[in-house]
């Protein structure tokens, strides 16, 4: 098993800059990290991952000594964290008096109790696609024409041409006390009409409706959009074959699910 942990919270001495650096130093050692690369990640946003496929002693030893400086820190086994593109992502919805009830198509659908929904954590996860066409056209080619005494006037040139297109996209995860059988609303692919007189023209309206909504029908969850605003790194390549060099394609969807987890947990365990 391969153990991630994540700094939840900060310590008052990580929270302003200018006492970062000294915070930094005085935790390295204790953590056998290198302290400007420490004083680097206590910058970033939370939940910071600082350690990913350790062992599960070293992850608790971790975050013992990150709680003993005040900090909130959590481990998790990164085999248990439940993938959003595996989640249960309906299409329509509606709120009903003992739950939200969500539907794919007829023949699935399912209903999420009020009080079985224990987080909901809207994040951004953002795609990236690169590609390379190449195209070909004629040219006239004095050179070509001389050598050739006039039979042959043009020459064959190909260009490469790099073509770039990012998509960022809103969700919600929607986590449950039972451990299993979270949900994914995917602010693109819903079709909002459980939001009555409500839903508003645009998609991002209507997801913003959405969240207030859940925040009302299970005020006892935690409710937490900080990750809408961050831009956590990528690391997933696709690469799809074909003519030279292909596509590639980034997505930090499996940094958002790890991220999700780790805030989750935290809130459970009373480290946010």
């Amino acid at each position: 098993m391969a153990f991630a942990v994540a700094i939840t919270r900060l310590a008052p001495g990580a929270v302003s800059e200018a006492t970062r650096g000294p915070e930094a130093a005085a935790l390295a050692p204790l953590l056998g990290a290198g302290a400007y690369e420490l004083r680097v990640a206590l910058g970033g946003a939370v939940p910071v991952v600082l350690a990913r496929n350790a062992t599960h002693e070293a992850a608790s030893a971790w975050v013992d000594v990150l709680r003993g400086r005040g900090y909130g820190a959590v481990l998790c086994d990164e085999s248990h964290v439940e993938r959003g593109d595996e989640m249960f992502a309906p299409r329509d919805f509606v709120f009903g008096p003992h739950g939200l009830v969500g539907e794919v198509n007829s023949s699935s659908r399912a209903e999420l109790a009020w009080t079985d929904l224990v987080a909901v954590i809207a994040a951004a996860r953002l795609r990236s696609e690169t590609s390379s066409v190449e195209t070909s056209h004629k040219q006239f080619s004095l050179g070509r024409a001389a050598l050739t005494g006039g039979l042959s006037m043009s020459k064959k040139v190909t260009k490469t041409e790099r073509r770039s297109h990012d998509e960022r996209e809103s969700v919600a995860y929607l986590l449950n006390g039972r451990g299993s059988g979270a949900w994914l609303l995917v602010s693109s692919q819903l079709r909002y009409g459980g939001l009555g007189d409500r839903r508003a023209p645009a998609a991002h309206q209507n997801f913003q409706t959405l969240l207030a909504m859940l925040k009302q029908h299970a005020a006892q969850a935690l409710h937490d959009a900080r990750l809408m605003k961050q831009n956590r790194l990528a690391s997933k390549l696709v690469v799809s074959s074909g003519t030279v060099p292909g596509t590639v394609t980034t997505t930090n969807s499996a940094e958002v699910d790890l991220a999700v987890q780790m805030l989750a947990t935290a809130h459970t365990q009373g480290q946010l």
